[in-house]
């Protein structure tokens, strides 16, 4: 089927052709089964200029004459069906100049087929298409390429499907005429469906002989996808290097540079996604199985960090200093949230149940001060539970303080209480 060189036939211009006419007796039968139908005879002509009894457009003269001989009125909407397909299947120059080729080598536009997905995000299609030895018949005006399609073989003949530039149906019709073949509108898909990477934009138009077309169901086309970059649209095989994302779509060598595989879950993500965990890349959604340490702004294993005061620390951070574990409730405070009586580490919660007495001079905390002196300096200490406002007031002397607690107690406590 393949042609060599440019080629022109010539169509009658201005007449419907014989499938158009097909489709208009059929849309006339199913409204009026009982009426005169049009004769063999009929002038399809979309148009009659001049003087006589059926004159002007095709849809005109029909409803005319179902009228004259019938009686039927035909509705405006069949009436509006019928010149859709009048226009479809009307050739309205007389020649044509196409060619058949096997190489899809032209720029996007090149023949009117500019925006066509083929040349875009379905750009692997069009080197599937041709894998699969699929054809294009190209469209020539005075000025270059004017239109295209593709073209499928099938067992009963040849599918045309995709066109740009010229209207489908015209299409078939000329490829139709040029074989000495008849044409006919069928549904198509490629694996079950009209999307995915064969994108298929309208039904296909199926040229073969009228015996092996004529009441022909669905076609399936059956064509092998391959793959293409996501970003530059490179045909990728079993030739090239590639890797997969997570949704699906394809980088080829070049475009995957800024990727990298998350060593958790080996899915591939781009750098700006992905987290140095212990000098491992982890993905964004891996990362939530480990946990954030505050103090060091790295990732670590959840068990090796503590929720300490509402933040996350590490063990490393916890263990090089800064923070005590209380030996009361053996939870881990920052150091200033801390406290030592008597050697023991205390949380302030846990140091409000003690009852101890701190030394303003040394600032050690003692619960057992003999004689109510520091062990360290020898000074007095005050009771932990006098607030600073009461020791400014007594000059910062806890002699005065037990003094004037002295004085108010019983002769019986003073006999107990040795100052």
């Amino acid at each position: 089927m393949k042609t060599t060189d440019q080629t022109t036939i010539s169509l009658a211009k201005g007449a419907v052709d014989k499938v158009g006419q097909d489709m208009i007796r059929g849309m006339l039968s199913s409204h009026a089964p009982d009426a005169l139908h049009l004769p063999a005879d009929w002038d399809w002509a979309a148009r009659i200029g001049g003087k006589g009894e059926y004159v002007g457009t095709l849809p005109k003269r029909i409803a005319k004459y179902y009228w004259q001989k019938s009686k039927v009125k035909l509705p405006s909407d069949l009436l509006g069906k019928i010149g859709s397909t009048m226009g479809l299947h009307t050739a309205k120059e007389e020649s044509y100049t196409f060619d058949i080729v096997d190489c899809f080598d032209w720029e996007a536009g090149d023949y009117g087929d500019d925006g066509s997905c083929y040349w875009g995000c379905h750009a692997s299609a069009r080197v599937a298409i041709e894998k699969h030895r699929c054809l294009a018949i190209r469209f020539f005006g005075e000025n270059g390429g004017i239109g295209r399609a593709w073209l499928a073989e099938t067992p009963d003949g040849w599918v045309l499907f995709n066109a740009y530039g010229l209207d489908a149906p015209l299409a078939a019709r000329i490829l139709a005429t040029y074989r000495g073949l008849s044409y006919r509108k069928v549904p198509i898909t490629n694996n079950g469906v009209t999307s995915g990477a064969i994108y298929l934009n309208c039904d296909g138009h199926l040229i073969g002989s009228e015996e092996s077309i004529n009441d022909h169901g669905p076609v399936e086309l059956g064509i092998t996808a391959g793959k293409s970059c996501y970003d530059c649209n490179e045909f990728l095989d079993e030739d090239n290097y590639y890797i997969t994302l997570p949704n699906g779509d394809h980088l080829c060598e070049t475009c995957s540079d800024d990727f990298s595989p998350c060593e958790d879950c080996n899915e591939y993500y781009h750098y700006d996604n992905m987290f140095n965990v212990q000098d491992r890349m982890v993905c964004e959604n891996c990362i939530d199985r480990y946990t954030y340490c505050d103090d060091c702004s790295e990732h670590h294993d959840k068990g090796d960090c503590e929720r300490i005061n509402g933040k996350y620390v590490c063990q490393n951070c916890r263990n090089k200093g800064g923070y005590l574990t209380c030996d009361v409730c053996n939870d881990w405070y920052k150091l200033d949230d801390t406290m030592t009586i008597d050697d023991q580490t205390y949380c302030h919660d846990c140091a409000d149940d003690v009852d101890y007495s701190v030394c303003e001079e040394c600032g050690d905390y003692y619960t057992d001060c003999v004689d109510r002196r520091c062990a360290k300096c020898g000074k007095m200490v005050w009771p932990a539970s006098i607030a600073p406002s009461v020791r400014k007031g007594l000059m910062g002397k806890p002699t005065l303080y037990y003094l004037q607690q002295r004085r108010q107690r019983t002769p019986k406590e003073e006999s107990n209480e040795t100052l």
